[in-house]
């Protein structure tokens, strides 16, 4: 059986969630609808366009991930240690904050550790 990833720009008909966030998407608001068949397994999970431009930005900026790699709900664990790491970081902790969910204490330490080393 093959395996297919399909992404598609759609506004909101109803409230939803994103799936890396956990933010709100709002009603008549633009989020991407990703659906996909793995291994015989059909899936679907949507992104607020943050969380869409930041995953596309790690892909394309890290060449040892590609979509079939990476996990929705972690990918600020593939920021580590690339050069962009505080920009992906602060735009991710920003974004769930503007919707309404609560950023990790985990993120922020690091975001800020991360600003502490970069203003040194």
């Amino acid at each position: 059986m093959s395996n297919f990833h399909n992404v598609v720009e759609v506004s909101a008909r109803k409230q939803y969630k994103c799936a890396e966030c956990c933010g709100e998407i709002l009603v008549g608001e633009k989020y991407f609808r990703h659906s996909y068949v793995q291994d015989g397994d059909f899936g679907s999970y949507k992104l607020d366009a943050c969380c869409e431009k930041i995953i596309s930005e790690v892909i394309s900026e890290t060449s040892i991930y590609d979509v079939d790699n990476i996990v929705i709900g972690e990918i600020y664990e593939q920021f580590e240690f690339h050069d962009s790491e505080l920009e992906w970081l602060t735009a991710y902790i920003d974004n769930q904050a503007k919707r309404n969910a609560k950023p990790s204490q985990f993120l922020i330490d690091r975001r800020d550790r991360l600003l502490v080393i970069t203003n040194e």
